[in-house]
């Protein structure tokens, strides 16, 4: 009786250190749809891919970055600056 319930222990214990294992060891999925990509349709999806970042990157230059209004590093009040500040 006693030895059924240490084997039981151990069998469990075996079991978790065998499940910690399989999610270390399981197997990456694909970025893609899951199907192995031919090299000329890898070549595609990199060609489509680097031409939707150089029109992220078009659009980007078009549009001039906004800066955002100056803050008084003493009183914490936006508009003016330390230097304009009236209560220093």
């Amino acid at each position: 009786m006693h030895n059924t319930i240490l084997l039981a222990q151990e069998n469990k214990e075996l079991q978790t250190i065998n499940q910690h294992q399989k999610k270390r060891n399981a197997p990456r999925s694909y970025i893609a749809t899951g199907d192995i990509l031919t090299g000329a349709e890898e070549l595609q999806h990199a060609q489509e891919a680097n031409q939707r970042q150089e029109e992220v990157v078009a659009q980007a230059d078009l549009q001039p970055q906004k800066q955002a209004p100056p803050t008084c590093s003493t009183c914490n009040i936006v508009g003016h600056t330390r230097v304009q500040c009236s209560r220093c």
